[in-house]
């Protein structure tokens, strides 16, 4: 009687688990239909929301990091001059040269956090004070029941 090889025992194996796999009506490699059906795929492609207006100068700020608006002709020196911090690191940060010319609406990272200003100096039409409490509030009786 003849042993088989534990290499040629491993590799009948993986042929029969391959095979398995490719006979399969259902192959599901995300495992999301493994749950009963549920997935994240519509949520993820209905979310959508526009940018937050920025102020004056051209900056976006979010709770973690900020962000400035390009306008026509800018350049990383123009819009480190606008927003008051240096071109240089401006310029690193976002691994461009600082006479690099910009695209109007490019968005160009922050290396360090700006002043911000008022939403309502820059913008009538937005409130000048957001009630959070209120806002979240709102949202979360508007957020559909879950299971």
């Amino acid at each position: 009687m003849t042993r088989s090889s534990p290499l040629r025992l491993r590799s009948g194996t993986a042929i029969l688990a391959f095979l398995a796999l490719v006979a399969c009506d259902t192959f599901d490699p995300d495992l999301r239909g493994a749950t009963g059906g549920f997935t994240t795929a519509d949520a993820a492609q209905s979310v959508r929301s526009d940018r937050p207006l920025p102020d004056a100068r051209g900056v976006i700020s979010y709770p973690n990091y900020q962000v400035a608006v390009a306008r026509t002709g800018d350049t990383i020196t123009s819009v480190a001059a606008r927003i008051g911090t240096d071109a240089e690191a401006l310029g690193r940060f976002n691994g461009l040269p600082v006479d690099a010319t910009l695209r109007d609406g490019e968005i160009i990272a922050l290396p360090t956090r700006v002043a911000e200003t008022p939403l309502d100096a820059t913008n009538p039409d937005a409130p000048a004070d957001v009630d959070v409490t209120t806002l979240a509030g709102s949202a979360i009786e508007a957020a559909p029941a879950t299971p």
